[in-house]
């Protein structure tokens, strides 16, 4: 019986020490994903070399599949990008136009409160000041 225990215990040990080394290894390095990034600009040729320059800069350090569409290429509809900038131009205007009206109103509440402390604190001067006077 002292055999089949020790032959028991050996093979549990061996587990064990397969299970602590394996636990041990170097775990395999993963390739960091790619970020699919595609953007639209338009600007004269000078500026066009510039922005791709930068975006094979930008590539260089990040792991980024980088396209960019210029109005000239192909692919591309001027009346389309001209509906949604009007498009965008009214939402655009009516969001800060509301933005506006928001600070407005907010400015005023506090101005109008800031106006009643002050004058509350005026009256109460000026209640403290008649009963300092000397004429009383």
């Amino acid at each position: 019986m002292s055999s089949k225990l020790a032959r028991f215990s050996v093979i549990a040990l061996l587990l064990l020490l397969a299970a602590a080394l394996a636990a041990c290894a170097p775990a395999t390095p993963t390739p960091a994903p790619v970020t699919k990034l595609t953007f639209t600009y338009w600007g004269s040729d000078m500026e066009k070399a510039a922005l791709e320059e930068m975006v094979a800069a930008f590539e260089a350090k990040n792991s980024t599949d980088t396209s960019g569409k210029h109005p000239g290429e192909t692919g591309f509809d001027p009346a389309k990008l001209a509906a949604f900038g009007a498009a965008f131009d009214k939402t655009y205007i009516e969001a800060r136009r509301l933005e506006s009206v928001g600070a407005i109103t907010h400015a005023t509440r506090d101005f109008e409160a800031r106006l009643a402390d002050v004058r509350g604190v005026f009256a109460d001067l000026v209640r403290t000041s008649k009963l300092r006077s000397p004429a009383r």
